[in-house]
């Protein structure tokens, strides 16, 4: 009798990359169940997570994975979590029952998700997508990836944008994306995840002080409307968070999309797809010079084991491998 490997997913729904991941595993010929990492999309309780305030929703935090738990009937081969913020080394010990290996991956560096170093001595395996969390917590370092959708062999001599951001609102994001898309045919889509994130941002914190309301969307972009604007872009802005030396899922997009690239996020150079010809490093020194240079320049094409390399369907196996 022909038996499916049985794979349970945690995974926050975020830009369809729970979805990509999902289906990449279920390529390896796994049967996959895919939960939201986060007991609610409700935004208070979103917001609550977000601002670490996970105490005031331990009840309904226990109930929904232990739910979900009581739900299983079959041996899991594998759990899979993704940058969680929710799950707690009880519930994660609970899982144990039913799960025959734990694997963790962050996409946030601790220093924005401490609560999550907790869960490391819990997994079998644990990744991050920053290199100094790594080191640091001696765990595996894993990049990001990018979907199939992304997989784009058309190189676009004729774009509609020199340059396009996409990306949630945080610290100086805004100025920098201002200052560099000045003077250039810009797209740019700013995103929060909800308005009480925004307001305690803008007037409590202060981090996204300058940034007007106007100018950010509650609601994110539909993946197609993502994928057309990489498309029609020359060049991708990527700036990073600066409590993070991981590289964001947009970079490794932009990789696959065989796009230029403007980052600030200075550990690039040291990645095996790293190319002058491809991604500028910039700081708020900048000049629009400097950007009409690098446009100027015509991409260079790499290798096709690189590009393979950081697809969704070669970065879930990793996680699999030892099943």
């Amino acid at each position: 009798m022909f038996y499916s490997k049985k794979a349970l997913v945690f995974c926050p729904k975020f830009f369809s990359y729970d979805i990509e991941i999902k289906k990449a595993i279920e390529k390896q010929g796994y049967t996959v169940e895919l939960h939201d990492e986060r007991p609610s999309t409700d935004l208070f309780v979103r917001a609550l997570i977000r601002f670490g305030l996970n105490s005031l929703l331990k009840k309904k935090i226990e109930n929904y994975y232990l739910n979900i738990l009581d739900s299983i009937n079959e041996v899991v081969d594998v759990l899979v979590i993704i940058n969680p913020e929710s799950i707690t080394p009880y519930l994660l010990n609970k899982f144990r029952a039913k799960c025959k290996n734990i694997v963790i991956y962050m996409w946030d560096s601790f220093k924005n998700k401490p609560q999550a170093q907790k869960l490391i001595s819990h997994a079998d395996s644990f990744y991050t997508f920053d290199f100094n969390d790594s080191q640091i917590f001696n765990i595996r370092f894993k990049p990001l990836f990018y979907s199939e959708a992304y997989n784009i062999d058309k190189l676009s001599n004729s774009a509609r944008y020199d340059l396009s951001f996409i990306g949630t609102v945080h610290s100086s994001r805004y100025e920098y994306v201002k200052k560099i898309s000045h003077g250039f045919n810009s797209y740019i889509f700013f995103y929060c995840p909800s308005f009480l994130v925004f307001f305690y941002k803008k007037y409590i914190t202060r981090e996204i002080k300058k940034v007007a309301l106007k100018d950010v969307s509650f609601k994110s972009l539909k993946e197609d409307d993502v994928i057309s604007v990489v498309v029609n872009s020359k060049c991708i802005l990527d700036i990073s968070h600066p409590l993070q030396q991981g590289l964001t899922m947009r970079s490794i997009e932009t990789l696959g999309a065989k796009r230029k690239l403007i980052t600030t996020n200075k550990s690039i150079i040291n990645y095996d797809f790293f190319d002058e010809n491809n991604i500028l490093v910039v700081d708020n020194t900048v000049t629009k010079n400097q950007v009409d240079e690098f446009l100027q320049r015509k991409y260079k094409l790499l290798e096709a084991e690189i590009y393979n390399k950081y697809s969704v369907n070669y970065w879930v196996q990793d996680f699999l491998r030892e099943n």
